[in-house]
Order: C-alpha cells, then sequence, then structure tokens
C-alpha cells in the first residue's frame, strides 16, 4: 500500500508541476503569452500524468482487493516485483494513450487572436480556437477518453463490489470496521477524482460553459492535490503515532 502511495504522491506532484509554475509567473510578471508548441507540450505532460493517476488508482483498489478478499496470499500476489510492474505500466500507459492526439495537434492551423480562456492549456479550449476540420481529433480524443475513464472507473467499481461482498460476510463488526477502514481513504479519493471526471466529459451541453470548465478543473487540479495527502494521512494509524511522537 505505501509503495502505490508514494508513486501515487509522485503522480500528483508532477501532475501540479506542469501548470502551477506557469501560473504563478504570469501572476507575478503579468506575461500570459506562450507559443503553440509550449501549450501543446504542457497539455500533452497534463493529461498524460492524469491518465497515469487514473491507472494507478485502479492499481489501489486492486491492492485494496487482495488485502481484503485474499489477506493470506496478500503478499504472494502484490510483491515488491507485482508492484513495480504495475506501477511502471501506469506511468508508461498514461504517456502511450495520450501520444496519438499530441501529435494530431501539431497539425491544426490557428488565425486570429488565440486567446485560451482557460487557466491552462486544456484541450476543449485549445481545439475550440483552430479552424481546422476537428472530427479526426475529436474521435481519437474521445474514444480514448472513454476507453481510459471507463476502464478504470469500472476497474475499481467491480474490486469495491467485491471488497463490500467480502466485508458484509465478516462476523465481528470490529472485523469490519477494521476493513473498511482499510480502504475507505482510497474509496474517497476515487470517488472525488471520478466523480469531477464525469461532471466535467459527460454532464450536457447545455452546462457546459468555460467559467463552469475553469472551476471543475480548479477542483481536480488544484483543490484534490492538496486534499489527498490528508485524507491518507488522517485515516492513517501509523502517521496518527507518528505525528504523536513528534509532537512534544
Amino acid at each position: 500500500m505505501y509503495y502505490l502511495l508514494a508513486h501515487f504522491s509522485g503522480l500528483e506532484i508532477c501532475y501540479t508541476a506542469v501548470f502551477t509554475p506557469w501560473i504563478i509567473l504570469s501572476l507575478v510578471t503579468g506575461v500570459q503569452k506562450m507559443s503553440l508548441i509550449s501549450c501543446i507540450v504542457q497539455l500533452y505532460f497534463f493529461v498524460s500524468f492524469g491518465v497515469s493517476e487514473l491507472f494507478l488508482l485502479a492499481v489501489m483498489a486492486l491492492d485494496r482487493h487482495q488485502a481484503i478478499c485474499y489477506p493470506l496470499h496478500y503478499m504472494k500476489f502484490m510483491n515488491t516485483n507485482i508492484c513495480t510492474s504495475l506501477s511502471l505500466a501506469c506511468w508508461v500507459g498514461g504517456f502511450l494513450f495520450n501520444l496519438p492526439p499530441s501529435l494530431l495537434l501539431q497539425h491544426l492551423d490557428f488565425t486570429g487572436q488565440n486567446v485560451i480562456n482557460h487557466f491552462l492549456c486544456d484541450g476543449p479550449s485549445l481545439l475550440h480556437l483552430s479552424c481546422t476540420d476537428m472530427r479526426l481529433n475529436d474521435l481519437i480524443s474521445f474514444i480514448l477518453s472513454l476507453v481510459t475513464m471507463l476502464t478504470s472507473f469500472i476497474f475499481t467499481f467491480c474490486s469495491y463490489i467485491l471488497v463490500i461482498h467480502t466485508i458484509l460476510r465478516l462476523s465481528k463488526n470490529t472485523g469490519r470496521s477494521k476493513a473498511f477502514s482499510t480502504c475507505s481513504s482510497h474509496l474517497t479519493a476515487a470517488a472525488l477524482y471520478y466523480g469531477s471526471l464525469i461532471f466535467m466529459y459527460a454532464r450536457p451541453q447545455s452546462i457546459n460553459a468555460y467559467d463552469m470548465n475553469k472551476i471543475i478543473s480548479m477542483f481536480y487540479t488544484i483543490i484534490l492535490p492538496v486534499l489527498n495527502p490528508l485524507i491518507y494521512c488522517l485515516r492513517n494509524t501509523e502517521f496518527k503515532h507518528a505525528v504523536k511522537k513528534l509532537l512534544p
């Protein structure tokens, strides 16, 4: 669990480091111009780290499933080699999935005053400025986004259905409470992340306002990375004991 949490923390650091330095620089210097290639590079790394995080959330759900449903075989199924391979697959998979739409962005034409109505280089905001036929870009982006989000969500959902089924079969309430406490942090973080992404990309077009996009984007790009350490640490007994030892 801690090995996967270390990768999760690293992904969130990289995820926020893609755009926060640019935001701070823009606020301090007042310079808000960015070249097209810089915008595409920012978008590529931003989406790649986000997709990798989705994959890692699914792997963490698998880890909780093995720990609760098969506790005696946990160390065999989730040993260091398997965890390393799964974590590496999440990192590589996120960058490979996002490569085709990012390459297609370089062939788009832009005319006039290209002002992105966003605090970062967001895909829909960038495509809205192009005067090129974007049907191929939209189709590829839609298919990859659908496959990525649905695969990760369904895997996580099915894992927790089996986890809840196993917990409800436990005879003692103390055992149920301990089992729920084991997976509650990850379940909370996954629900917040999936919820914001689904509302962002699966809501009706009637509320597809750019101001709403920026508010939702701020939630899963800035607020959630701040909340996740609190969610995992405050629910962790070992962390509480370690903090108590440090305090006078």
